[in-house]
């Protein structure tokens, strides 16, 4: 099933990039340790590389069970066919300026309802292009794994671990959406996709499988 065989893909690209970090750091470490203990105070060399050791850890644990070990998880899942319906714009900081990644929103072919996954709880990352020249109108463009265009309305393979409880809230006069203690300005890219859409959708933990 080529859906499967793009999660193997992802899911062996974040083993090979688990085993660059992990040597990446154990080669840097001694080297940070000498850099430590010739420049700063003798007696507190340990602090800073103590904390530079479990920062390494949690990145490690963190990459480990959100990159591979949940991705492995989704081969054990059934994909279910779902519509693409629209694609979330959400906004983040890239050394002080503002840059977007896009979250498919779908529509269930099964049950028919609304889902999204977002942020740490999307397991799969999309190719996208923007354009940034029209603050107000960015243009987003999502490739498929094999290069061409995604397009609104094509049926995708969704994988889904399990749903989240998100409480979600919409300011349709200010154009926001709240999801959980987050406020997000709602930027996308389907015109006919309104914003009160959010309050019949279902936040999921698993990956949109776009081709």
């Amino acid at each position: 099933m080529k859906s499967k065989q793009t999660v193997i893909q992802k899911w062996k690209m974040h083993i090979y990039g688990f085993i660059v970090i992990v040597l990446a750091q154990s080669m840097a470490l001694p080297l940070l340790n000498t850099l430590i203990k010739e420049f700063a105070d003798l007696e507190l060399t340990c602090i800073p590389f103590i904390a530079i050791i479990v920062t390494c850890v949690v990145v490690d644990v963190y990459f480990l069970y959100n990159r591979i070990i949940m991705l492995r998880r989704l081969l054990n899942k059934v994909p279910i066919k779902c519509r693409l319906e629209d694609i979330f714009l959400i906004g983040y900081k890239d050394d002080k300026r503002t840059r977007y990644a896009p979250f498919p929103i779908v529509r269930s072919l099964e049950d028919h309802r609304l889902y999204l996954t977002y942020g740490k709880y999307s397991l799969l990352a999309f190719t996208a292009t923007f354009n940034y020249s029209d603050r107000k109108n960015i243009h987003c463009t999502i490739y498929k794994s094999d290069g061409t265009l995604i397009r609104l309305g094509e049926i995708v393979d969704v994988y889904l671990l399990k749903t989240v409880d998100i409480p979600i809230l919409i300011d349709k006069p200010k154009n926001i959406v709240k999801l959980k203690h987050r406020k997000i300005y709602f930027r996308h890219l389907n015109d006919k996709f309104s914003i009160d859409n959010f309050e019949n959708i279902t936040v999921f933990k698993g990956a949109v499988d776009l081709g």
